[in-house]
């Protein structure tokens, strides 16, 4: 329920007068939401710096250095990689491909497509950063669909 709520308070819905949560989306439905959240697509292989907002990537192989924005996305078709260095993003949803992490901060990073993995290039050197709460970002594929592989890292509490 708290996931419906923040699609109505997110103004995700607006201008639809019912919610059907046991029926499927309609492809209009999907299409609003969609506009509303990914605020630039990348379509092109090729190496970015800067991006804005929420981002789907559609393209095979690309690569994002230093970027900072709300949430990084590979769409379903995709079957390169996307490569993650010094970026900082709230979340990173992998639902095709696989994704590279070779070093940034992230809340989250899920691998959810079928095929789809996710590798963290962290050494014990490297640090993870826990927040006040004393929370560390979270990586796990769903059962069953995604491999998430991660190396131990040193974790340091402020």
């Amino acid at each position: 329920l708290a996931e419906v709520n923040s699609v109505i308070a997110g103004g995700y819905l607006e201008g639809e007068k019912d919610i059907r949560p046991f029926q499927p989306m309609t492809r209009l439905e999907f299409a609003r939401i969609m506009d509303k959240i990914v605020k630039q697509y990348i379509d092109a292989d090729g190496e970015y710096t800067a991006v804005s907002g929420n981002v789907l990537v559609r393209a095979q192989n690309v690569k994002l250095t230093g970027v900072k924005g709300a949430n990084v996305y590979t769409g379903d078709g995709v079957k390169g990689t996307l490569e993650l260095t010094g970026c900082d993003f709230n979340d990173v949803i992998i639902r095709g491909g696989t994704a590279v992490v070779n070093s940034g901060s992230y809340g989250r990073i899920r691998a959810i497509g079928a095929q789809t993995s996710v590798e963290l290039k962290v050494s014990t050197s490297q640090i993870m950063k826990v927040d006040e709460k004393g929370n560390v970002g979270k990586v796990y594929g769903k059962p069953g669909k995604g491999i998430v592989k991660q190396p131990p890292v040193k974790i340091e509490i402020n």
